[in-house]
């Protein structure tokens, strides 16, 4: 998921400076303030300085917008790196770990992914994702079997939230895979 060297919010801000570029520091604050988006603040704090992070990194370039007379904003661009950086963190590969304790991230990266990279991509994602949520189940489902009996029952009803929650995203997963693969065929 987020790579040693970039955090989730780095590649959020990746992927929203590429769907609104060029765009200011505020621009990206208020896109977060307004958006569901609760893994990340919206506060100058962290964005402002992520933003610097990946200005020295050169995954982004900016300038100043002297067409104001007001307050002179920097706007910030992907470079060619950006890109390729974002690209490789839409298209890893999903793993076990990343269904069980990501999937805000994998949704993140899922929104990013038709506007970047096309709907095929969102083929492949998609069946990826189903497939880890199907073995994510049947690991639960193994566990819930085994252990249930030996469960007080609010925690057996914690377990049945969990499985359910699985349950309800492996549906969804299956449903989106069906609509991508719907429309490639047409």
């Amino acid at each position: 998921m987020a790579t040693p060297d970039r955090s989730v919010l780095s590649f959020a801000l990746l992927g929203l400076i590429r769907l609104l570029q060029p765009c200011s520091g505020y621009d990206l604050r208020g896109f977060f303030a307004g958006q569901p988006m609760a893994l990340f603040s919206d506060s100058p704090g962290s964005i402002y300085p992520a933003l610097q992070r990946l200005e020295r990194s050169r995954l982004v370039v900016s300038t100043i917008d002297k067409s104001t007379k007001l307050r002179r904003r920097r706007l910030y661009r992907l470079t060619p790196k950006g890109k390729e950086s974002l690209k490789r963190w839409l298209t890893q590969p999903i793993r076990a770990s990343d269904v069980l304790r990501g999937m805000p991230e994998l949704f993140l990266r899922f929104s990013y992914l038709e506007d970047a990279l096309g709907a095929r991509a969102c083929e492949t994602f998609l069946a990826s994702l189903s497939a880890a949520l199907d073995e994510q189940l049947d690991s639960l489902r193994d566990h819930q079997r085994v252990i249930n009996a030996k469960l007080s029952r609010s925690a057996r009803l914690a377990l049945q939230s969990g499985v359910a929650t699985y349950e309800g995203q492996a549906a969804w997963a299956k449903m989106a895979l069906d609509e991508y693969r719907k429309a490639n065929r047409g």
